[in-house]
């Protein structure tokens, strides 16, 4: 019964980051939800409201609304931190499947951009990222992409 209750404010991800594609995939049960990097944002009343999230976050351009990937840049990969907070947010709701904010302990796995390894600096911005999201608790890693149906979260955390 505790792992049914827990099941709605929790769950185990691994989120995986690039600049085209952001990746969430739980361990237990295997589901994945992958979207494109993309914002569509208007102004309203002097503030930046999120019109749309993803691939249909094109179809939103026009005048007024500009499409913003928060992953797009040259040298690092997370070119605005707020947005990339959102965008991942909106990712950890998805996957959730629950009206109550979740709390999940996620693995954060940038992709790309990792020549000479990661700065402090870069570390804690995908601890921040995650911790914004609601994460109870995080673990960063850099290596090969991690199969969720062979590994769980509790010996990915562990290496």
């Amino acid at each position: 019964m505790f792992k049914a209750l827990q099941s709605l404010f929790s769950y185990d991800a691994v989120v995986e980051l690039a600049e085209h594609r952001i990746s969430l995939r739980k361990f237990e049960t295997h589901e994945v939800l992958e979207y494109e990097p993309l914002l569509a944002l208007a102004t309203e009343r002097g503030q930046q409201v999120i019109k749309a999230v993803g691939a249909q976050a094109r179809s939103f351009a026009s005048e007024g609304v500009e499409i913003v990937n928060p992953f797009a840049h040259p040298r690092v990969l997370v070119a605005n931190f707020q947005l990339a907070e959102k965008l991942l947010l909106w990712g950890v709701k998805e996957l959730s499947n629950s009206r109550i904010r979740p709390a999940p302990r996620l693995i954060m796995h940038p992709l790309e951009k990792l020549e000479g390894g990661l700065t402090d600096i870069e570390l804690r911005v995908f601890r921040e990222l995650a911790l914004g999201c609601g994460a109870r608790a995080v673990k960063i890693h850099v290596g090969e992409r991690i199969n969720t149906r062979n590994k769980d979260y509790a010996a990915v955390a562990s290496l």
